[in-house]
């Protein structure tokens, strides 16, 4: 049985060379640090700085006695920068943080403060019971004062334009606050945010019947590509700290056509078509330091998303969400492609305690282009890519983590801890599970991707758990549970040497004592 314990701190090592980042000036600097609510991104560029010279982190809660151990940071030889994060931090606290060059003795030692949760309000806007018309907010608050956006005495405010305008909610400022909202049946996205705007908290809202019809026929209603209830806009690319949490995102007005369904608008005459439809949260290419927590996001079959969180340039040094992003803590179903689509830069991106059904791929990180990213305790449940076969056995599946990178784009370190893919029993009369059928799926050149203590099953034992074209003996896979092949030959480095491969056809058994939601391995 393999043993999952808790692991908190999560250090980047060793870069693949490449020719995507800029060296820095070789010159000592004083270490640099980025907050979340729960966790803390670092960067160190030191004169003694090499992949040869390990950094170790500590940190303490400001005033305590005894430090924390962390493992230790990763150096990026592309551009000579230490970077990784603590995590499982609490909100609103000031942490001290040691980092130690083992060898040259350096030692630095600064202070960073998570973010509080409470947010100070300066002025509430109190939102008319029921609205039909676009909500245009123009006016920031400050740091020190957010303006927010409520309902009334009344206790709800539905904004319902009803397919007439575009948006529910139009945003061209900052520190701003929407809490309770209801919106309906825009047009196209529910919620714009223009310009290069920061801190905006989106919080406890119901968002259903958005975007766009854009093919009807045949009984179909399939719509348009990144109609969201979330949306920065194709030229908006420095949007920063947008708070997404506690909100409900349900229904749109349109459906996402299977890969098996080809759209006549979209792909005719091909063999496969990309979905095209409704998404929930559209960041293009964002300054990122986000965090998208405890949302719940579910549909019907003819309402599904196409990717639920994403958008950005995947192959490139910036994406979605970019930098700095905590995603957690949120339930996600039906989607013909992507649960999570974090892709491009992914520099100190922690992904971790989501739950994700009735999707295709549940993380797609093609490219980890920056890098450090971390997933970590996700649950992956049922699996499925085309509509059209009527009996289980014949859907394709995707895998639980799609990965690798091209055009320059690779070499980001990824970390992949704790995480858990279920295998629900078949439908009846059918012989295959209805989970993932893959662990890491490498559909472009992998490298530097480091596995511990997952659970990665397959519906088929002799399909591939991991999978890497390149053969690359960067990446280390090992200390997992797995059933199916390991498609990888860097004799350096053989995988999974502390692994446990299930014999044909089985699966493990989980412990029905812990509770709904909970997956400790029975004994």
């Amino acid at each position: 049985m393999i043993r999952r314990c808790a692991v908190y701190i999560f250090i980047i090592s060793m870069l693949t060379a490449g020719t995507l980042l800029q060296a820095h000036t070789a010159e000592a600097s004083v270490p640099t640090a980025v907050s979340t609510f729960n966790s803390i991104g670092i960067y160190w560029s030191p004169t003694e700085g090499s992949v040869n010279v390990e950094c170790l982190v500590k940190y303490r809660e400001s005033g305590a006695v005894d430090w924390e151990g962390g493992l230790s940071l990763w150096f990026d030889d592309r551009d000579a920068e230490y970077r990784g994060s603590i995590v499982d931090l609490l909100p609103g606290t000031s942490y001290e943080i040691k980092l130690e060059l083992i060898g040259p003795g350096t030692i630095e030692t600064f202070q960073k403060a998570t973010w509080i949760e409470n947010f100070p309000v300066a002025q509430t806007i109190e939102v008319p019971e029921t609205s039909g018309n676009t909500l245009v907010i123009n006016q920031s608050g400050t740091a020190d004062g957010y303006i927010m956006y409520t309902f009334g005495t009344t206790g709800s405010a539905t904004i319902d334009v009803m397919n007439n305008f575009d948006l529910n909610i139009e945003i061209n400022a900052s520190y701003i606050i929407l809490r309770g909202l209801t919106l309906k049946n825009a047009a196209m996205h529910a919620i714009k945010i223009l310009g290069d705007n920061h801190d905006i908290v989106i919080e406890k809202c119901d968002i259903s019947g958005w975007g766009r019809i854009e093919y009807a026929q045949d009984g179909e209603i399939w719509g348009n590509g990144y109609d969201s209830a979330i949306f920065t806009g194709w030229a908006t690319n420095n949007v920063e700290r947008i708070i997404i949490q506690r909100n409900r995102f349900h229904h749109p007005r349109s459906d996402t056509n299977a890969w098996d369904e080809i759209r006549p608008d979209h792909c005719a005459g091909q063999t496969r078509c990309h979905p095209r439809g409704p998404q929930i949260v559209t960041l293009v290419n964002s300054e990122g330091n986000h965090v998208i927590r405890y949302n719940d996001i579910y549909t019907d079959d003819e309402h599904y998303f196409n990717d639920v969180f994403g958008a950005g340039d995947n192959f490139s040094a910036r994406g979605f969400p970019n930098r700095d992003t905590d995603i957690y803590g949120n339930y996600i179903e039906r989607a013909w492609d992507d649960a999570i689509e974090s892709e491009g830069a992914n520099e100190n991106v922690r992904i971790w305690g989501n739950y994700m059904d009735k999707t295709n791929v549940k993380i797609a990180i093609a490219a980890t282009s920056i890098g450090p990213l971390y997933i970590w305790r996700n649950i992956a449940d049922t699996s499925r890519k085309n509509a059209l076969p009527q009996n289980s056995d014949d859907y394709d599946r995707g895998p639980f983590i799609k990965s690798g990178g091209k055009n320059g784009y690779l070499g980001g370190r990824t970390y992949i801890f704790h995480n858990t893919t279920l295998q629900q029993y078949p439908e009846p009369g059918q012989q295959y599970r209805l989970g993932c059928n893959g662990g890491i799926a490498a559909v472009e050149p992998l490298y530097e991707l480091i596995t511990r203590n997952n659970i990665l099953t397959n519906i088929k034992y002799w399909h591939s758990a991991f999978y890497d074209r390149t053969d690359s003996c960067t990446n280390n896979w090992d200390y997992d549970l797995y059933n199916g092949d390991i498609d990888n030959n860097c004799s350096e480095n053989p995988h999974q040497s502390h692994g446990i491969r299930l014999p044909s056809w089985s699966f493990p058994a989980y412990d029905p004592s812990n509770g709904p939601g909970e997956f400790a391995l029975a004994d």
